[in-house]
């Protein structure tokens, strides 16, 4: 399925991998720049075609204590002056490795840049040649593709059941209706981390939002940068945040209550103000 484009690019993935563009604190995401995509092991080839460039590690910060300590990086050519660039994949390509659309690259690894709840994806930006490094200055992306096939926020129960609890997060389901995202608000599906990340974005909302969160900016026609103004509680506790991506109808929680097992029934609570008011 085709889920962005940028001039002549269109960015691909299968139909049953979860993707968020704004699921992340990194610049890149914010600006509407880059893609991350939650493969199970192996990041595929998100391009119709492409020559691989440019093959190179770098050092990496280790913010958790399984990460690698070494990132990799992979430039693949587009021609037209344009390249992909490609993080946290273990390269299995060679230089000059003609690739196509759903061909392997390699293996996804957990990068020094994830925080301890994050799960492991391939990070994609379509930069120009010239400039295919930065952390800034990709090229931003239309999202038309995924708005075309993002269905209207039904209203989600506030009732979830545990599905499974890590060390630093828990995925539930909700107790009714499913979604394109693991959460909607305001009108439109969440895109992000609130507020452990300190944005986030809705996706598919046709009017302003209004009371939870606080405009930013609007990178696209219906897409709104946001700015939380609620804390969230599960199951009556405080937690550090909420997780939602597209094409996952699960909903993650960010350092969730310790007391949360597998098959639990669950409310979720959105403290909007610091008197307590609930929504």
């Amino acid at each position: 399925m085709e889920v962005a484009r940028t001039e002549s690019v269109r960015l691909l993935l299968p139909r049953d991998v979860w993707y968020s563009f704004f699921n992340s604190p990194y610049p890149a995401h914010k600006a509407c720049t880059a893609i991350d995509a939650y493969f199970e092991n192996e990041a595929l080839c998100p391009v119709e075609e492409g020559v691989v460039k440019e093959i190179k590690w770098f050092d990496a910060p280790r913010v958790r204590c399984d990460a690698s300590p070494r990132e990799p990086l992979i430039l693949i050519d587009l021609g037209s002056d344009l390249v992909l660039k490609v993080l946290h994949v273990e390269p299995r390509v060679r230089i000059g490795e003609r690739v196509y659309a759903g061909d392997p690259l390699g293996r996804i690894v957990v990068s020094g840049y994830l925080h301890p709840w994050s799960h492991p994806h391939a990070h994609f930006e379509i930069r120009k040649a010239s400039d295919p490094y930065r952390a800034r200055g990709a090229l931003k992306l239309d999202l038309t593709p995924t708005l075309s096939r993002t269905p209207r926020p039904a209203r989600l129960s506030t009732s979830y059941v545990v599905v499974e609890v890590g060390q630093h997060y828990a995925w539930l389901r909700p107790r009714s209706g499913t979604g394109f995202a693991g959460l909607a608000l305001c009108g439109g599906w969440v895109d992000g981390g609130m507020p452990h990340y300190g944005y986030g974005a809705l996706i598919g909302a046709t009017g302003r939002p209004e009371g939870l969160v606080k405009v930013i900016s609007s990178p696209a026609s219906n897409v709104w940068l946001v700015e939380p103004l609620f804390r969230p509680r599960v199951a009556g506790v405080r937690v550090r945040g909420l997780a939602s991506y597209l094409n996952q109808s699960l909903l993650k929680v960010i350092e969730p209550p310790s007391t949360l097992s597998g098959g639990d029934e669950v409310a979720i609570e959105l403290v909007t103000s610091p008197g307590g008011k609930r929504a």
